[in-house]
């Protein structure tokens, strides 16, 4: 998502506007919910859901990238531009493999108000439970 953001995105954005928002939009969540899951323990059901969303997120967002913003970009740019693009992102690539995730994902983000309704749902049942 990184290299997208910072190499593809802002290079292609004038030729397919609306699916280059839409895609930073979805990254934005990809990647609250990749903090989630980094805050989760595996041993918790909130784990498996979170990565099932995670996934299916993802898969979408990869779905409408090759289908919409790919095919646009290999009709709209010539393959000497193509190959430059390429050759850019896979060397960002190594960059952000050798440095970690973490270094490229901004602080913050970690709780959201689905975690407090969920805080507010154990409790109502641990309260039920008492009372039974």
């Amino acid at each position: 998502m990184t290299i997208e953001q910072e190499l593809l995105y802002p290079n292609v954005e004038n030729l397919a506007h609306d699916t280059i928002f839409e895609s930073y939009e979805e990254h934005a969540l990809a990647e609250i919910a990749l903090r989630r899951l980094l805050l989760s323990n595996p041993r918790t059901e909130a784990f498996k859901a979170r990565i099932t969303a995670l996934k299916e997120l993802i898969q979408h967002h990869v779905k409408e990238e090759e289908s919409e913003l790919f095919s646009t970009l290999e009709h709209q740019l010539d393959e000497k531009e193509l190959e430059s693009l390429d050759q850019r992102m896979k060397e960002r690539f190594d960059e952000v493999v050798a440095a970690g995730y973490a270094a490229v994902l901004p602080e913050g983000v970690g709780k959201t108000s689905a975690d407090l309704s969920k805080k507010l749902i154990k409790a109502a049942r641990e309260k039920r439970r008492r009372a039974a």
